[in-house]
Parts: structure tokens; C-alpha cells; sequence
């Protein structure tokens, strides 16, 4: 079994969320902020800049008109969205090229990040609405700790066969038999290191166990995304390694109002959104060529 203290340490070399991610949010979360607060951060970070623009221009708003100003698309993206924007960029730029102890690119663990952050802020809005913006920033890290054990699995071949082979474990139990914890809780320490909010640590912790989560709020945000995730892998969104015995435990299916065929009608009615992503994350991958 690997020390915890290694494990400590390679968590404290994850790199850091640039400045700008920061910034915004804490000026997200400082009710004095304004929407010139926000516009003069994002302008700031040609980057963030761009993919304010690029998402008030996707189909989600409708408009008739491209937009231009930045102002405009900070105004139209609102609060919610900026911090899923500036989430999502952050995200992006902590991703080594391959994760190769789970046999993924930056740009597949990205989709499925992405995936799994859409259709967790989806169910909460069914559920819980007020914590659809912290379900997205969830969904998108629930498998950051993979960035930690990744290393492991590479630097020790052996504990990399072990896994993959199981002994009938599911993944993350192999992964706790191997390490004394496993990807849910090395991403919580992350998170925590990055100063995110307790729900947020605490749903990336639960994600594949929600019932463990002391606090229902976060219980709730733990559920959709421990849903989310199940269901981007059931539609061939992010199989990796660790992807293997994966699967929806029915009670928490039951409590995000998927049971029966309500899980195939909330798959259908996400398939735009769901296409629509996949392919935004694809031509970003092709123009990074």
C-alpha cells in the first residue's frame, strides 16, 4: 500500500487554478461585486475571454445576433453560468496531456468532466434548482484525484495490473485496497486545497457513495452527481480503465427522480445538450492541434 504521506505530497503538487480563476470567484462570491467587476477580470484572460463569448453564441441562448461585447455576454451569461465557465477553463489548464495510469487523454477525461457537469446541473434543476450551479462545479471535479493516482498507476506497474484485474473489486474499491483511499477522496483533498466550498468537497468525496455524506444538501449533490456519472458512461462517455463495474445504485436513482423509464426520457431529452458539448469539446481539441 502506498504511504499516505506520498500520497499527501504528490496531492500538494497538483498545480494550482490560474489567477483568473481565483479572482473570479471570489468576486462571484462577494455579493458587492458587479457585472464591470466580472467583465474586468474575464478581459484580463484572453482565454476566459473567449469562451464567454463562444458560450453566450451556442445555441442554449437562442439569439438571433452575434454577440461581441464582452460586457453583453457577461450580462447574458449571469452568475451561475460565469462560475461553470470559469470552472471549466480551470479545469482544463491542471490536466496533463495523458492521464496514463487510466489510459485517457486530457481531452477524454475532459468530455467526460463536461458530460457528467452538464447532466448533473440538469438534475438538480429537476430537483433542487438553487444547487444546480454547485452540482455542475461537482460534476466537473468529481474525478480530479484521478490526476493524483494516475501517477501511481504509471510510476507502479504492478499496482496498475493488480487493479485492472480486480479480484472482482469494483474500481474503486481496488483503488482504496490499493492506495488506503481511492479517487473520490484524494479529489476531495484537492478541492479542499483549492479552497472550494464544503458542499463541493464534500459532493466530489461521495460521489459513488452519497449515503456517506453527512449533510443532506450536499447528500443531494453528491446523488446527482454519483447519477451523472453512471450515465455518461452508460452513453460511452469516458471509458477509461476506470470505468470498469460501473454502475447506479437504484435508490439513488430513486431519490433524483430516475426510477424506470424516467432515466431513458431524461437521457432523451438531454441528447442536444449532450451532442451539442461533445462536439464544442472535440473542435477544441482539434484547434489545440
Amino acid at each position: 500500500m502506498i504511504a499516505p504521506s506520498e500520497i499527501e505530497a504528490r496531492i500538494a503538487r497538483v498545480k494550482a487554478l490560474p489567477v483568473a480563476v481565483i479572482e473570479m470567484r471570489r468576486a462571484l462570491s462577494d455579493p458587492k461585486s458587479s457585472l464591470v467587476t466580472f467583465e474586468r477580470i474575464l478581459s484580463r484572460d484572453p482565454g476566459l475571454c473567449a469562451n464567454a463569448l463562444r458560450v453566450a453564441n451556442s445555441a442554449a441562448f437562442g439569439l438571433s445576433r452575434r454577440v461581441v461585447d464582452l460586457g453583453q455576454a457577461v450580462s447574458l451569461l449571469g452568475v451561475a453560468r460565469l462560475e461553470e465557465l470559469v470552472m471549466s477553463a480551470g479545469l482544463s489548464t491542471v490536466l496533463p496531456e495523458r492521464l496514463e495510469g487510466y489510459a485517457t487523454t486530457s481531452a477524454g477525461f475532459l468530455e467526460h468532466s463536461l458530460v457528467v457537469a452538464m447532466l448533473s446541473r440538469r438534475l438538480a434543476e429537476r430537483n433542487e434548482p438553487r444547487q444546480a450551479s454547485s452540482a455542475y462545479v461537482a460534476g466537473l471535479l468529481h474525478d480530479i484525484g484521478k490526476l493524483v493516482i494516475s501517477g501511481f498507476l504509471r510510476d507502479e506497474p504492478e499496482v496498475a495490473r493488480s487493479l485492472e484485474s480486480g479480484a472482482g473489486l469494483c474500481f474503486v474499491d481496488a483503488e482504496r485496497q490499493a492506495f488506503g483511499s481511492d479517487h473520490a477522496e484524494i479529489g476531495s483533498a484537492i478541492a479542499a486545497r483549492w479552497k472550494l466550498p464544503e458542499l463541493i468537497v464534500d459532493a466530489i468525496r461521495g460521489h459513488h457513495h452519497p449515503a456517506l455524506v453527512e449533510l443532506e444538501a450536499h447528500r443531494a449533490v453528491a446523488r446527482f452527481v454519483h447519477v451523472a456519472n453512471g450515465l455518461a458512461h452508460m452513453v460511452g462517455v469516458g471509458a477509461d480503465v476506470g470505468g470498469m463495474h460501473r454502475r447506479i445504485e437504484d435508490e439513488v436513482l430513486a431519490q433524483v427522480g430516475l426510477s424506470g423509464h424516467q432515466r431513458e426520457l431524461f437521457l432523451a431529452d438531454s441528447v442536444d445538450a449532450l451532442n451539442e458539448l461533445r462536439q464544442q469539446v472535440h473542435s477544441s481539441a482539434g484547434a489545440g492541434k
